[in-house]
């Protein structure tokens, strides 16, 4: 139970530096 927890919290990690990355992208090509 723990684990698959964990995982949840390692995609949503992933996802949010995902955003940032694309955001911050983003600003620096406009």
């Amino acid at each position: 139970k723990v684990q698959a927890f964990s995982d949840e919290i390692g995609i949503g990690i992933q996802a949010l530096d995902l955003i940032l990355w694309s955001y911050r992208t983003e600003k620096v090509f406009k």
